[in-house]
């Protein structure tokens, strides 16, 4: 029997790019919750680590779209993986192979989609904090937005954090970086509904709690063989 979600936290399913506020008054996001030590919702499904490394962490989702749908996520407040250090972003690029490779041994290709940065006019994901989707079995729409957004002429990772949000898409043959100074909230999701003709896209409405205990068993064999400390 579907075991039902437990009550999910407001600060979660803001749709406001303001961060909320921490003790102290002290501005957290929604990720950087959930990485706390003293999350309340920290034993839930959806928050189960499923990996961990030095800089990132892979996360369940709600609303997962496909099975093995998790978040690649910072384990400190950045604001987009293309605009963070060299460092970060070489791990990143360690771990998505190994994540390939291993969708790959399951007969699966891999897309990844992140939704990062910032605009000037302060547009940005619902979540302004670096976090990759990771889709097995979907990596035949890594041009997901090539009629939706007009492609972005310069790399984020040449431009100051602040000055662009950008959608970026990645699979083991292509990659695309889109402008997303445009986009409207989950634009990702709305664009993988309309592709995949579902309209359940939307993670606070669909949190799909059965969908997320099969996406963690998907990633069961990568949690003790993949990268990792």
């Amino acid at each position: 029997m579907e075991q039902p979600l437990k009550k999910i936290p407001q600060q979660f399913i803001s749709t406001s790019n303001h961060p909320v506020q921490g003790s102290h008054d002290e501005p957290v996001c929604a990720f950087c919750i959930i990485l706390s030590e003293t999350a309340e919702a920290k034993p839930a499904v959806y928050n189960t680590p499923i990996a961990r490394f030095d800089n990132f962490i892979l996360l369940p989702t709600l609303g997962p779209l496909a099975i093995g749908h998790v978040l690649a996520v910072t384990t400190t407040h950045t604001e987009g993986l293309l605009q963070c250090r060299t460092e970060i972003r070489n791990e990143y690029d360690v771990i998505a192979k190994t994540l390939r490779e291993y969708c790959r041994s399951k007969g699966h290709g891999l897309l990844e989609l992140e939704h990062g940065g910032r605009s000037r006019s302060g547009r940005s994901s619902c979540i302004l904090h670096t976090h990759v989707h990771l889709f097995p079995g979907l990596n035949h729409l890594v041009n997901l937005f090539g009629s939706r957004l007009p492609p972005l002429d310069e790399s984020p990772t040449k431009l100051t954090p602040g000055d662009v949000a950008y959608l970026w898409s990645r699979n083991e043959r292509s990659e695309y970086t889109w402008d997303a100074t445009e986009a409207i909230g989950q634009e990702s999701r709305r664009a993988l509904g309309a592709a995949l003709d579902r309209d359940d896209w939307d993670w606070v409405v669909a949190p799909n709690p059965s969908t997320i205990s099969s996406s963690i068993e998907y990633w069961r064999s990568y949690s003790t063989t993949g990268l990792r400390q």
